[in-house]
This record gives C-alpha cells, structure tokens and sequence, in this order.
C-alpha cells in the first residue's frame, strides 16, 4: 500500500534520511498525486501523530477535482496536476486560484502557488480543500 500512497494518491511522508521536503512528524510534508493511464480517482489517508492526512483525485477528460485535508498545526506542498493542457484554470471551493498561467491570491489557507513542468503546486494551511482544475 506505501507505493499507492506516496505516488498515486501522492501523499509524501517524512524522508528519515533528512530530506528537506518534511518537518518532524509531518509538520511539513507534500501531496503530488501521479494520474497513471487510464486510472480515473484515487485516494488514500494515513494517521500522524497531528491527525489524519487525506488525499483523493477524480479525472475525467478534462478536468480533474482533487480533495486533500492537511490536520492542524501542519503545512502542505499541494500539487494539482495539469493533464497536459497548456490552458486552464484551478479552483479552490469554486473560487479562482490560479488562472492564464498566474496564481490569484484570496484563498484563505493557501499563501502562494507556482507552475513547474507537469503540477501546479500551492502552500496550505490545515484545513480541507478542494481543488479542481479545467480547462
């Protein structure tokens, strides 16, 4: 089950050889689910010792709606992936968050986002979001 966790649902845990990525005891920690072929949803949750840590994406041809909860007193890397459109938009709870290759600000919980090769990747709070993308 660790391999389905950690890539296709995309939850990261703590490294215990030092990565960078995590603070001690999931403080910090990442979601970067991987959409595999013709896989359509996925999702998973693991206990920490700050609460449970969830991740759970549905695909359809075009859009892709991702859910993540991040428990309190923890911060998350939460990447959205882009399906290979070049043109999109992602929202969170149905309020603009990123749109013609820019992040917009006004989400409470998320403080910033940025775009690398196949994910666009916010910094949340604890909380639950929903994050959807279309193009």
């Amino acid at each position: 089950g660790r391999l389905f966790y950690e890539s296709v649902a995309g939850i990261q845990e703590p490294s215990y050889y030092g990565s960078r990525k995590f603070g001690p005891g999931y403080a910090n920690f990442q979601i970067k689910p991987h959409v595999l072929g013709d896989l359509t949803h996925a999702s998973a949750s693991i206990k920490t010792v700050r609460g449970v840590i969830s991740s759970s994406w549905k695909k359809t041809d075009a859009s892709l709606a991702l859910e993540v909860t991040i428990p309190a007193n923890a911060a998350a890397k939460v990447s959205v992936p882009t399906l290979g459109l070049n043109e999109f938009a992602i929202t969170e709870g149905g309020r603009a968050l990123w749109k013609n290759d820019s992040y917009i600000e006004g989400v409470a919980g998320v403080a910033d986002a940025r775009r690398d090769a196949d994910w666009v990747t916010f910094d949340v709070g604890s909380g639950s979001y929903r994050f959807e993308l279309q193009n």
